[in-house]
């Protein structure tokens, strides 16, 4: 599929702090793998971006924001389904690199209590400058839970395509629906997580 990289303006994220590289490698990854090999670097180039991106730097939200608006116009998917796909595709590819971030979970629901507790603590000692969005979870019953999600960066749908990346990895059938958004205006997005 040809993309048009005219730059557009992008959707206006809060964007406050900078992004770890090593989510930049991931989305190339996946571009790469979805879009073919040319889509990262015609969309580095279409923003004006460096493109040089080393898994420990940090780098502004800005960038992230304009190359997945890009993207997602080359792909002809929403912002939101852009990010759900990163994260899903996307959750091999961190696992391959930090194995140790998952190894021994092999369920949604010690995941999804593990995310800040083990996953966020063993993140900061690899990325000690990084900042991970914070996760609360009220368990509703068996394998059903209410994930809160809150984050200055509002990247709520990555974080759904990760878990169902993860869900997949593990054979886990999982339904995540949102009922509330930060991109929505309200303060935290809940998902909604249910394993069949």
């Amino acid at each position: 599929m040809a993309a048009d990289w005219t730059f557009r303006p992008v959707r206006p994220w809060k964007l406050v702090v900078p992004i770890k590289g090593v989510i930049f490698d991931v989305v190339r990854e996946v571009v790469a793998e979805l879009l073919g090999e040319d889509q990262w670097d015609q969309a580095v180039e279409a923003a004006g971006f460096e493109g040089a991106y080393t898994s420990l730097g940090s780098y502004p939200d800005q960038e992230m924001s304009t190359l997945v608006t890009l993207l997602s116009e080359a792909a002809g998917l929403s912002i939101e389904d852009t990010l759900r796909t990163v994260g899903q595709h996307g959750f091999r590819h961190l696992e391959a690199r930090q194995p140790e971030l998952v190894a021994g979970i092999d369920d949604m629901g010690a995941l999804l209590h593990s995310l800040d507790d083990v996953i966020h603590v063993e993140v900061r000692k690899l990325y000690p400058d990084s900042t991970v969005p914070q996760f609360s979870v009220e368990d509703q019953g068996p394998d059903h839970w209410l994930l809160t999600y809150s984050s200055e960066r509002r990247m709520c749908h990555l974080a759904e395509g990760l878990l169902l990346g993860y869900a997949g990895s593990r054979d886990i059938r999982t339904t995540i629906t949102h009922t509330s958004c930060q991109n929505l205006g309200d303060p935290t997005c809940v998902l909604d997580v249910t394993v069949a």
